[in-house]
C-alpha cells in the first residue's frame, strides 16, 4: 500500500519549479519596462531559441517508438515549464503605443513579432 501512495505522490508533485527553468527564460520573465529595447530583443531571442529547441526535440520524438511511454510526460512537463513564459509572451505581443513616428517603434514591433511567434507556436493543447 505504501508503494502505491508513494507512486501517487510522485505523480501529483510539481517537478517543474522556477529553479528548473533555464537562465535565459528566467531573465525573460524578469524583464520590466525600464529595460532597453535592444537588451529585450537579445533576451527574447535567447529564450526563444531554448524554447524552440526543446519543443522541436519533443516533436521529433513524438512518432518514435522508443519514447511511446514517455511522450505524454514530456509534453506535460514542457507545458508546465513554459506556460508562464508563453503567457508573458502573449502579454508582450500586444504592445501599445506604436505610433509610427517614434524612433523605437521598429524595436517595439520586432519584440512584438518575436513574442507573437512564441505564443503562436506554444502547444496549449498539451495541458494534460
Amino acid at each position: 500500500m505504501s508503494r502505491i501512495v508513494e507512486a501517487l505522490n510522485r505523480l501529483c508533485e510539481d517537478t517543474t519549479t522556477i529553479s528548473n527553468l533555464p537562465p535565459e527564460i528566467e531573465a525573460f520573465l524578469d524583464i520590466d519596462d525600464s529595460t532597453e529595447y535592444t537588451d529585450q530583443i537579445k533576451i527574447i531571442k535567447a529564450a526563444g531559441d531554448i524554447f524552440f529547441k526543446e519543443l522541436q526535440d519533443i516533436e521529433s520524438k513524438e512518432n518514435d517508438w522508443d519514447y511511446l511511454d514517455d511522450i505524454y510526460d514530456m509534453k506535460r512537463n514542457f507545458y508546465k515549464k513554459y506556460i508562464d513564459f508563453a503567457k508573458k509572451c502573449k502579454e508582450m505581443s500586444s504592445i501599445k503605443g506604436i505610433t509610427g513616428y517614434g524612433s523605437n517603434d521598429f524595436l517595439r514591433i520586432k519584440i512584438m513579432e518575436m513574442c507573437r511567434t512564441i505564443d503562436y507556436n506554444f502547444p496549449y493543447g498539451w495541458k494534460k
